[in-house]
Order: C-alpha cells, then structure tokens, then sequence
C-alpha cells in the first residue's frame, strides 16, 4: 500500500518516529512500545478516521467509527 507513492510505513515514519526524535519527545511518543505514552490514530484502509487512543484510553471510539 501507499500513500502518493511513497510507502505507508515511510509515511508513519514521516508523522509519528521522525518528528518525536526531532523535537527530543522520542523516549515518550513516536512508537508504541512498553512505557511510552499509548497515543494512536485508527485508521481504515481509505484514510478514514476511526478511532482516537489518548495515552491509553480511547477518546473517539472506534467502535462508533
């Protein structure tokens, strides 16, 4: 899959690892591993917004889409 060409991964990358390690942020966001705070956007294969998760707790519940 990809978005304007470029891979999805490398598009993750571009909004969430990349920016965390640039503005210094990378111990606590960017990724989501042990420890880190559990923010993620849910989304379908369209782009569409389904679910918002704000440090570990669902903000816009994917169940609702």
């Amino acid at each position: 899959m990809t978005v304007d060409k470029l891979p999805v991964t490398d598009v993750v990358a571009a909004l969430s690892a990349n920016p965390a390690r640039l503005l210094g942020l990378d111990d606590r966001v960017g990724s989501l591993e042990p420890g880190k705070d559990a923010d993620l956007v849910l989304l379908d294969e369209e782009f569409t917004l389904k679910g918002v998760m704000r440090r570990g707790t669902w903000v816009v519940d994917p169940q609702l889409g």
